[in-house]
């Protein structure tokens, strides 16, 4: 009995000249393969014609936007210098790791949206450091939580003896 249900679940049928296999009760919400796709018959069909062109800096920029602040806010709230944001935009410049987790966590980005700017520029939090997971919770949390900023992250990095995401600093005054 449970064969029959198996055999009724899945439907080999012919597309463009294809032969793929439909999971009958998911087949219209699952992307099935086939063997004979090439890499980018498959990706393709997962990337939004509206985000294909994108790079570091054009998403950047939309980011940006959506947030309704300027480069110049985005430099006071990150430690990076005006100069370098318009690099990083213009692509004449790619922020490192820490450069990047500044950026999104500024932004307050969704961890989803922080992982595709740095899959853009080929950056990731691959090894399974104390460092990089402290990066991995911050992302986690901007989100979420006002009390992350660049500030905080760094006073964070700097007392565990780690190098800070950017030169932003609280300043005390002294009298």
């Amino acid at each position: 009995m449970t064969d029959n249900k198996e055999k009724k679940a899945v439907k080999q049928k012919k597309k463009n000249s294809k032969l793929i296999y439909e999971i009958s009760d998911y087949a219209d919400k699952i992307r099935v393969f086939s063997l004979d796709e090439t890499v980018s018959d498959i990706t393709d069909s997962f990337i939004p014609e509206k985000y294909k062109g994108d790079t570091f800096g054009t998403v950047l920029v939309r980011l940006i936007a959506e947030k309704g602040i300027y480069q110049s806010s985005l430099s006071k709230m990150t430690g990076i210098s005006e100069t370098a944001i318009a690099r990083y935009i213009n692509g004449s410049l790619t922020p490192k790791l820490n450069r990047t987790v500044a950026i999104c966590i500024a932004l307050r980005l969704s961890y989803q949206e922080s992982k595709y700017l740095m899959d853009l520029n080929n950056i990731c939090i691959n090894s399974i450091t104390e460092e990089n997971l402290l990066y991995t919770c911050f992302l986690l949390s901007c989100m979420f939580d006002k009390n992350i900023t660049v500030m905080s992250c760094n006073e964070i990095l700097e007392k565990h003896g780690y190098e800070p995401l950017t030169g932003l600093r609280r300043f005390s005054k002294k009298y």
